[in-house]
């Protein structure tokens, strides 16, 4: 998430947009640019309330009425964008306006994160007054700039023609408080960089400087409570507004992100959508269920004009923003510019190909790199021995006409308490069958010395994929484990843990992370979530975890696990026990948790299986005992 502020004019600007262009253009495999482009800067955009909002315009000098692109960013209209959308774009046809949102490069007002649907209708109806104006419209961006396109979704629908969304959701809320939690590492870190308006204003390497300068004061303020002072101590002293409000208000049901969530335009829109993202990407659960919600109004199984790409990335990986802009000219030239692409050409399935293509990701022989990298290079990833490992891993693309595919069913793997034959008191089992009758599992959960994070979706941190060995050798993580699958086992769906539980505090955090363990112990992150329960003190509660969606395949020989544990930490802000709301808790509280898993009590977790000739999992834990049933077209596992 780096921008720059606006670009300089003159020829070596130029020259070098038209170089970063054409260097992109033969990395990317795109067509050839066919255009010379032209570019009105600072053009002042009013908004209803009078600020003023800049926008710089591209277009091929040629056509000044060409199809035209909307982005919307907070990151400036520099380098990389001005590039990456406006020269690249420009010089194939298109007209390009790149806008700062408000408060934020030379726009005037105050940024407030997520909140750009006033903004955005606004700038949809300046776009009509322009003579330039070609009529229709489409829009394109990653990460915020996704989420300023379902903002103005609705602002337009006759007129608004493609829409290229890469890891981005229209309802950040759940990005930002999964599963009641609060996403400290990720928003903290975002939050403290984009409040240094100053640096983003001078450029992408002024906010590289100042992240590097800020890299103490984050530290510091991840570890500090209460969490309402945390913005001042990463920032230096000052308070950060949105932060605030985030906090005082974590319901997805308060004033704070009603107003932030675009979500009810996802099923009105009429435009030919493109969703690209990743399977560790911090959006995924939401852009999937924006995927869901296109849907709506289609017959069952009926993908429409849209497109669904997944591929094995996380946020801001160089493979997911490349697939992007593949997808984004190949997706504007077929709807904007009725240009006939031919399948394969784009990654995602251009038109013609089918809807949904995604990645199955499978651990790789320990001694592959990551994705192609080297082991040298994952070496100088992990500077300290305790610092989480990347693995290797492989992955296998599968195209389909719908999400989750055909033929996958949702099955439950119960957690099979110790004792277990060969397992200790923090490890059990995990099979089909039903649990049998037996004590309830205590876990201990010390915030004062949380549960490290290691691996998943993160901001800017490529390990996503982690040897969790050394995390689960620590008391405050319990273990439960198959028996080795005599076949493989392909996932591809959404993942959710059932975990009953009771503490001895008012509040505790349930984190269920599933693992991929080799025959040498290796133990391989695959997927994740957080649920905060409350009450649990009074009674045994179901804390019902969704885990992020995923498409995964374990080998034969490997072994399926769900690690518990009560944190994950920096990723999630700590549970201190009390109750208190989230920021205000100045003090935490050691916490016991027993996790309850029998027949009355059954925990599990359900996996979307798909169909296979062979029992995946060894005769001691057969398939016959487990509930299964079809996932359909929808994410609800409920239905």
């Amino acid at each position: 998430m780096t921008g720059g502020a606006a670009p300089p004019d003159g020829e070596p600007a130029r020259a070098l947009d038209r170089g970063l262009a054409g260097a992109l253009t033969s990395w990317l495999g795109l067509r050839p640019a066919t255009h010379r482009v032209r570019v009105t800067r600072d053009l002042p955009v009013v908004m209803r309330d009078g600020a003023v909002l800049r926008a710089d315009r591209h277009h091929p000098a040629e056509d000044p009425a060409a199809p035209l692109v909307l982005l919307r960013t907070p990151y400036g209209r520099g380098l990389p964008f001005r590039a990456l959308y406006g020269q690249l774009l420009a010089e194939r046809g298109y007209q390009v306006v790149l806008q700062s949102c408000r408060g934020t490069g030379e726009s005037q007002g105050r940024f407030d994160p997520f909140v750009e649907r006033a903004d955005g209708h606004d700038t949809v109806a300046w776009l009509r007054r322009q003579p330039w104006y070609p009529g229709r419209f489409a829009t394109a961006g990653a990460s915020y700039l996704g989420v300023t396109q379902w903002a103005l979704a609705d602002a337009a629908p006759n007129e608004l023609a493609a829409m290229v969304v890469v890891a981005a959701a229209s309802q950040p809320h759940g990005a930002v408080h999964p599963g009641g939690a609060l996403a400290l590492h990720t928003w903290l870190t975002w939050s403290a960089r984009m409040a240094d308006r100053g640096a983003w204003e001078r450029g992408a390497a002024h906010v590289l400087a100042a992240v590097l300068r800020g890299g103490p004061r984050l530290r510091a303020a991840l570890a500090h409570l209460p969490l309402a002072e945390a913005d001042a101590v990463a920032t230096g002293g000052a308070r950060i507004p949105w932060w605030q409000e985030w906090l005082a208000e974590p319901d997805a049901d308060a004033p704070a992100w009603r107003r932030r969530d675009a979500s009810a335009a996802v099923p009105r829109t009429r435009a030919a959508v493109a969703l690209v993202t990743g399977w560790d990407d911090l959006f995924l659960p939401g852009q999937l269920a924006d995927w869901a919600a296109l849907h709506r109004r289609d017959a069952p199984g009926d993908a429409g004009p849209h497109r669904l790409v997944v591929g094995p990335w996380g946020h801001g990986a160089v493979a997911l923003m490349a697939t992007g802009l593949r997808e984004t000219v190949a997706w504007l030239d077929t709807h904007l510019q009725g240009r006939a692409t031919a399948p394969g050409d784009a990654p995602g399935g251009a038109p013609g190909g089918a809807p949904v293509r995604y990645a199955v990701t499978e651990a790789a022989d320990p001694a592959a790199g990551v994705l192609g990298r080297s082991r040298a290079a994952l070496a100088s990833d992990a500077p300290r021995s305790d610092a989480p490992r990347a693995v290797a891993r492989r992955a296998r693309w599968r195209e389909t006409n719908r999400w989750p595919p055909p033929g996958v069913h949702r099955q439950a793997w119960h957690l099979q308490g110790p004792p277990a034959p060969g397992t200790t008191g923090r490890r059990g089992g995990l099979a089909p069958p039903t649990p049998l009758v037996g004590p309830p599992t205590l876990l201990h959960v010390d915030p004062a010395d949380p549960t490290p994070t290691r691996g998943g979706p993160s901001l800017d941190d490529p390990r996503t994929r982690s040897d969790q060995a050394a995390v689960e050798q620590r008391d405050d993580v319990i273990t439960f484990t198959s028996p080795p699958l005599q076949a493989p086992l392909e996932l591809a769906g959404p993942v959710r843990a059932v975990v009953h539980v009771r503490a001895d505090r008012p509040s505790v955090d349930v984190v269920a992370r599933l693992c991929d363990v080799d025959p040498t112990g290796r133990s391989v992150h695959v997927s994740e979530g957080i649920r905060r329960v409350t009450d649990a003190h009074t009674a045994v509660r179901a804390a019902i975890v969704d885990l992020w969606p995923t498409a995964h395949r374990v080998a034969a020989g490997h072994r399926v696990r769900l690690q518990v544990a009560g944190a994950a930490f920096p990723r999630y802000a700590r549970n201190p026990g009390t109750g208190e709301p989230h920021g205000q808790a100045a003090r935490a509280q050691a916490i016991t948790v027993a996790i309850h898993h029998d027949p009355e009590h059954p925990s599990h977790v359900l996996l979307p299986v798909q169909a296979l000739a062979a029992a995946p999992v060894a005769a001691t834990a057969s398939a016959a005992g487990g509930r299964s049933g079809d996932l359909g077209d929808g994410l609800d596992l409920d239905r």
